[in-house]
């Protein structure tokens, strides 16, 4: 039996409409992944442009003194020191002499490959007919961000090899260190958790807006620590016997200011590697506030009051070693004041509340809605920018640039000593600034705390200068 023929035209109307409609939707679907993929490389691009400006700032000082033969490396290294003379430490540590220029190198090229890889994914993800190779060239820079992490803690490890006195203890600790960040992020990227996108657009900048903010701190803290492997490196204070007063000291104090810095290095780019690529650990990267405080109290505060500790007190003489802790005295004033304003805001707090609670019906109800800005309407204000590293990565750079000369020819000058206290006092202040105002949300007492910091700093780069300025008058006569 055969259907009429108007009603064949009929669905074949219907059909082509149904066929018309799906195809309209997957353009529609593959537009809209197109556009998220976009968006996503977009963000990814920002942060692995500061990962990879950290890396070139870190390796470059290395290489470019190797090529002005600024620092030799033959007849350099560690050596065991014990009973047994370990054969094989020793043909390791000659081997990392012969390559430590090569090492250099492929870690600086590695660090810049990431940047590359997202740099063509965003050119790909434009072109409908390469859509397809955007996602692995993304996935191809997750990897490659891992592997300069790994290169770059062998290239600090070398550093301490060629430099440091003990070779057994280096390689030990360098070792422990590796395998267990490699051991922790290898199984993260193992299981391939995604990144767990937010509710809405809102939600989605401000989270990609707090991992910028956490990888420009990790990345500063990360670039300062490596710069005190690179001077101690450059300087050759470990390995110089010209005098053997310094060297002793460099034993006892710069050796473990080394040692510190590598670690707090090696953790450094391992969290620059989290919050560059934050599907190695889950969805939820930006954790609670009173978790990322300890972090960065933790991973960026200590380790860098304990290597300007230690190079202070290697550059004071005997007489002086008590001045050590006069830059703290500014940053103990800060939190006293910032403690007493937080009690006494408390304690504010809690006096309407235990009126309130006398209080019954609408009227307390009227006040406590009048009370409160988002209720009223009213616009909140913009919330302040965290505060720059630029300071305190210059400060503690002309620290170092001072201190650690200072201690190669176990010289001592009056200016030069203020210089490297004030310099030091800086560096301190600058990082206080920039965790106080870390949070986006900051209470007010934390923000004239935040200012009371952000004075002391300059004031006393400002005392650093004319420090400075009194050290290069009488290096002219």
């Amino acid at each position: 039996m055969t259907l009429p023929s108007h009603r064949r035209e009929s669905d074949l109307e219907i059909n082509g409409a149904s066929q018309d409609t799906v195809g309209a939707k997957k353009t529609a679907c593959k537009t809209t992944q197109r556009q998220i993929l976009r968006s996503e490389i977009e963000k990814l691009k920002n942060r692995v442009r500061a990962f990879t400006g950290a890396f070139v700032v870190m390796i470059s000082p290395v290489l470019l003194a190797i090529v002005l033969k600024k620092v030799s490396l033959t007849g350099t290294g560690g050596r065991y020191q014990g009973r047994i003379r370990l054969r094989a430490l020793e043909a390791f540590v000659d081997l990392v002499q012969r390559r430590f220029a090569h090492l250099a190198a492929v870690t600086l090229q590695m660090g810049i490959m990431p940047f590359l890889c997202v740099m063509v994914a965003e050119a790909c993800a434009s072109l409908p007919p390469l859509s397809y190779v955007a996602p692995r060239l993304v996935a191809a820079c997750r990897v490659l961000v891992f592997l300069s992490n790994l290169l770059l803690m062998a290239l600090g490890c070398g550093i301490l090899l060629l430099f440091h006195s003990n070779a057994l203890l280096v390689l030990t600790i360098c070792s422990a260190m590796a395998l267990g960040v490699a051991a922790v992020q290898i199984r993260y990227l193992c299981r391939g958790v995604a990144d767990a996108g937010a509710a809405d657009d809102a939600e989605a900048e401000e989270y990609h807006s707090k991992l910028e903010q956490l990888l420009e701190l990790s990345a500063g803290m990360t670039v300062m620590m490596f710069l005190v492997l690179e001077f101690v490196a450059l300087e050759s204070l470990l390995r110089n016997t010209r005098q053997g007063q310094a060297v002793k000291r460099g034993q006892t104090f710069l050796g473990v200011a080394l040692l510190v810095s590598f670690m707090a290095s090696t953790l450094g780019v391992s969290l620059m590697n989290v919050w560059t690529t934050p599907h190695v650990i889950s969805g939820c990267v930006v954790l609670t506030a009173e978790f990322m405080r300890v972090l960065n109290f933790s991973f960026h505060a200590l380790p860098i009051a304990a290597v300007v500790v230690l190079i202070t007190l290697d550059v004071l003489p005997h007489a002086w070693k008590l001045a050590v802790w006069l830059p703290f005295f500014p940053l103990v004033i800060v939190l006293l004041v910032l403690l007493a304003r937080y009690s006494r805001e408390a304690m504010k707090q809690q006096e309407p509340a235990a009126r309130g609670r006398g209080k019954q019906g609408p009227e307390a109800t009227g006040s406590s809605t009048a009370s409160d800005p988002s209720s009223s309407g009213e616009k909140k204000p913009d919330d302040p920018k965290p505060a720059s590293l630029e300071l305190t990565k210059v400060a503690f750079t002309g620290f170092l640039a001072v201190a650690v000369p200072s201690v190669t020819s176990a010289s001592f000058c009056v200016p030069s000593a203020f210089f490297v206290l004030f310099s030091a006092a800086t560096v301190l202040l600058g990082l206080l600034w920039r965790l106080l105002t870390h949070e986006a949300e900051p209470p007010s007492c934390v923000l004239q705390a935040a200012n009371h910091a952000s004075f002391s700093a300059h004031m006393s780069i400002f005392l650093a200068g004319i420090a400075f300025w009194v050290m290069a008058a009488f290096a002219l006569h």
